[in-house]
């Protein structure tokens, strides 16, 4: 019984070993490093922008000035968000070529590298939490601008980053950590056969959705309706419910805990019977 087991394992290792030369996904730690750090540069670089730019040429959106530096920001913001999303999505448009391999030809995926899977799992939604605490960083900072400042245009100082970068980042975020959950651990949550699409899928990237879809009934309800900015309008409640959305992260990462922990269970126990041969 230990020679089998001890087979079972030699031969996933090779077969994890031949297919891994293929597979070219980030490592979690790396990428919970590198996405925090990128995203949280990003965050600070145009806070810094803010500070340096706003009061001497973001005051009047109908001067070439304003079309330099602000309107230069929002196209920067624009190649970001879309280089963000075509390799995020395009990275995980496919299933795991190791675990395809493993589970046809030993019945299951090998319990450490599924594991590698739900780590990266938790990296994504986490650097999706940080563009959320950027979303009510900037939100904030826009509510209080705006008080003081009068808007002449949708693409202000304080609209840019946060309208423009920050609630797609989080859209996109989500949406990879979804994306990535439907292509890597969809038989977590549905089972090995199970089929369907999880309600927490839909629910995460859906208040990025909501947030983004605000915003237009935000700028309507400012020019025709209420000019006044204050916290408590009633085209900013939306704002505050789409966040509600984001609670669907944790069914995502909760899912994955008990499995995680079955995975390190057996896979202990495979290297205690490896050891004993």
């Amino acid at each position: 019984m230990s020679f089998t087991d001890t087979s079972i394992s030699t031969q996933v290792d090779e077969v994890t070993g031949q297919d891994a030369s293929t597979e070219t996904e980030i490592p979690a730690m790396r990428f919970a490093v590198w996405g925090a750090s990128l995203g949280l540069l990003s965050l600070v670089l145009i806070r810094v922008w803010q500070g340096e730019w706003w009061f001497p040429v973001g005051l009047d959106a109908t001067t070439p000035e304003f079309a330099t530096y602000w309107l230069g920001l929002l196209y920067v913001e624009w190649i970001v968000l879309i280089i963000t999303a075509v390799v995020g999505f395009w990275s995980y448009r496919k299933p795991c070529t190791v675990c395809m391999s493993t589970r046809e030809k030993q019945g299951s995926i090998d319990p450490e590298h599924e594991n590698t899977h739900i780590a990266k799992l938790w990296a994504t939604v986490s650097v999706a939490a940080l563009f959320g605490f950027g979303v009510s960083y900037f939100a904030e900072q826009d509510a209080s601008w705006h008080q003081i400042v009068v808007r002449d245009t949708a693409f202000t100082p304080s609209h840019i980053p946060l309208f423009f970068y920050a609630f797609p980042m989080l859209l996109i975020m989500t949406g990879v950590s979804s994306w990535y959950a439907y292509n890597r651990l969809h038989h977590v949550y549905v089972g090995e056969n199970g089929k369907g699409i999880p309600i927490s899928y839909l629910l995460f990237p859906a208040g990025g959705w909501f947030l983004f879809a605000n915003v237009a009934f935000n700028e309507l309800g400012h020019s025709s309706w209420i000019t006044e900015e204050l916290f408590v309008q009633p085209f900013h409640f939306p704002f505050a419910w789409a966040t509600y959305f984001f609670f669907s992260g944790f069914a995502l990462l909760f899912k994955t805990v008990p499995r995680f922990y079955d995975n390190l269970l057996a896979f202990a126990e495979s290297k205690s019977v490896t050891s004993g041969v």
